[in-house]
């Protein structure tokens, strides 16, 4: 598991323990996910270049240390 995933965890209100709370907690880790997965597109957003979508789940992959 990466630091980027420990760190959404923790925000998520739980621990890298790998035993959930609640459901409350799943929603607002996979909520937190999502975004950080926006903010990583929409880093390419003002390039004056189209963006080929398989490099966007390159860097998403890498974002959260995801080997192939």
């Amino acid at each position: 598991m990466n630091d980027r995933i420990k760190e959404l965890i923790k925000q998520a209100g739980t621990d890298t323990s790998g035993k959930w709370m609640d459901m409350d907690h799943v929603h607002t880790l996979v909520k937190l996910v999502v975004h950080d997965c926006n903010v990583k597109i929409l880093e390419w957003k003002t390039e004056p270049f189209p963006v080929d979508p398989d490099y966007l789940v390159e860097i998403i992959e890498e974002h959260f240390g995801i080997k192939k």
